[in-house]
C-alpha cells in the first residue's frame, strides 16, 4: 500500500511524505505506483523550478519514500506552494476512487 501523508499548519501544507508500494502489479508495471510517483515529482519539480528552491526533500528509492518539507517558506511562496499541494491532494482523491486499496491518504495538523 502507498501512504500519504499531509501535514498542515495555520491551514497550510507544509510536509508531505509519501512511502510504500501500492501492490497493485509487479514492480516495473504498477500503474499505481507510477501515477502516483508523477505527481509527487511534479511537486518537487514545480516547488524547485517554479516557486522557491530553498526547502527539504528526501528520495529513498530504497524504502519506497519521498519527504517534502516547506515549513521554512516565506509566507508568499507558502501560499504559492498551496497551488500544488492542493493539486496533489485532488489528484490522488481522483486516484482513491478506482485504487482506494493500493492507495492510503490521512491528513494532520502541526502545531
Amino acid at each position: 500500500m502507498i501512504n500519504i501523508r499531509l501535514v498542515r499548519k495555520n491551514n497550510n501544507f507544509i510536509k508531505l511524505n509519501v512511502y510504500g508500494h501500492s501492490g497493485y502489479d509487479r514492480l516495473g508495471r504498477d500503474i499505481v505506483c507510477a501515477a502516483v510517483s508523477s505527481l509527487v515529482q511534479g511537486v518537487i519539480i514545480g516547488l524547485e523550478e517554479v516557486i522557491c528552491k530553498d526547502f527539504y526533500y528526501s528520495i529513498d528509492d530504497e524504502n519506497a519514500s519521498v519527504n517534502i518539507d516547506i515549513s521554512k517558506y516565506n509566507e508568499k511562496d507558502l501560499e504559492k506552494a498551496q497551488i500544488l499541494f492542493n493539486t496533489f491532494r485532488l489528484t490522488i482523491e481522483k486516484l482513491l476512487l478506482d485504487y482506494r486499496k493500493y492507495i492510503k491518504m490521512k491528513f494532520e495538523e502541526e502545531q
